[in-house]
Order: C-alpha cells, then sequence, then structure tokens
C-alpha cells in the first residue's frame, strides 16, 4: 500500500537557503480535485508522472504515482488541466535524518513559499529548524489547489457582459 506521510509549514526565514543541497524545477497539471483527494500529472527533468491522491486522515493518504510518456503528460495539461498548472522551483534540504523540500512557485503564486517534509512513520520525531514556522499541514486554505483557485480568481475576471 503506498502512503505519503507529509507535514507541510510556512517559513520564518530563508536560513534554509545556505542548507540547500540540490533543486528541480517542477510542472504540475491539477486534473481532478475533489473530496477524495486529487489526481495530479507532473513533468520533472523531462520525466512525466500521474499520481492520485486520496483523501488525508492525520499527516497521512494514500499515494499512487506512475511514470507515464512525456508527450501525454504534456497533452493531458494541455487539454485536460485547463489553466490549472503551476509551476515551482523545489529545493532539497537535509536536516537530521531527513530531507525537507521547499517549494518557490511561479506566477500565479509567486512569493508563496512553503517547506514540506515526508516522514516513515506519523510518530517520527519532528524537531523543527528554525526557519520553520506555523504548520500548515490540515489548513485547507494553504493546499495547492486552493491557492490556485485563488490565484486564478483574482487574474480571470468574470464577466459582467
Amino acid at each position: 500500500m503506498a502512503l505519503e506521510i507529509e507535514r507541510r509549514f510556512l517559513l520564518r526565514s530563508d536560513g534554509w537557503r545556505a542548507l540547500v543541497t540540490g533543486q528541480v524545477a517542477i510542472r504540475d497539471g491539477l486534473l481532478l480535485s475533489d473530496v477524495g483527494g486529487k489526481l495530479r500529472v507532473r513533468v520533472t527533468d523531462g520525466q512525466a508522472t500521474l499520481t492520485r491522491k486520496g483523501p488525508r486522515l492525520g499527516f497521512t493518504r494514500h499515494e499512487y504515482e506512475y511514470p507515464i510518456p512525456l508527450a501525454e503528460a504534456e497533452e493531458m495539461m494541455a487539454l485536460l488541466a485547463r489553466g490549472r498548472i503551476l509551476t515551482k522551483r523545489r529545493s532539497f534540504v537535509p536536516v537530521g535524518d531527513l530531507v525537507w523540500s521547499v517549494d518557490e512557485y511561479d506566477d500565479p503564486l509567486r512569493d508563496v513559499i512553503l517547506a514540506e517534509v515526508e516522514l516513515p512513520s506519523e510518530a517520527h520525531p519532528l524537531p523543527l529548524p528554525d526557519w520553520a514556522g506555523e504548520e500548515i499541514t490540515d489548513d485547507p486554505a494553504w493546499r495547492r489547489s486552493a491557492l490556485l483557485v485563488r490565484a486564478l480568481a483574482t487574474v480571470i475576471k468574470p464577466s459582467l457582459g
């Protein structure tokens, strides 16, 4: 059974930047988002994946990820994501026995920077680095799908015609 055990945080400072060991550019297309979770297509370094994530139960949710042909991922982004595409730069920051991911988003979420860390179990101790701020794992307002909907609502004004 594929499980993702993840906690997400706002940042208190940019102290994480000095600890970065690698970066990758990511493009995500949201294909479906509902109470059952989400379906996403992702392109990273010329590789593509299709991911289905279930609803969260605590810090845990079911996650199934499959490699797909890059051409099919591009087609899904163009035909099915319908503008719900985010690009970001992910930095990898080792802290103790874990590697944190810090995501810096491009437009329409420019200036949004979030940190997340995947844990081997919910009971795994998580001492927070001094640059980690408020935890937002359970806050639906900070889910990427919610951020995207709000950002697009400010860019795309409804027609009054």
